[in-house]
């Protein structure tokens, strides 16, 4: 297993655990909170030189987003 990615959120880190260079899967319709969610993490992941992959939403509103190493 990989190093996780601390993000200093302590609840993202406590019970969301993203390894470097896996991927975080966030599912649920839009919502403001979820998109201020996403963006803080890429926004924490680019700024510790860290390459971010986002993908969706899909019909159902997932959004995957990957962490590379």
């Amino acid at each position: 297993m990989s190093a996780p990615f601390e993000t200093g959120i302590s609840l993202v880190d406590l019970f969301a655990t993203i390894p470097i260079g896996g991927a975080l899967v966030v599912p649920g319709p839009p919502s403001p909170g979820r998109l201020a969610l996403l963006c803080e993490l890429i926004h924490l992941a680019q700024t510790s030189g860290r390459s971010v992959g986002v993908s969706g939403p899909d019909g159902e509103g997932t959004v995957r987003w990957a962490l590379r190493k």
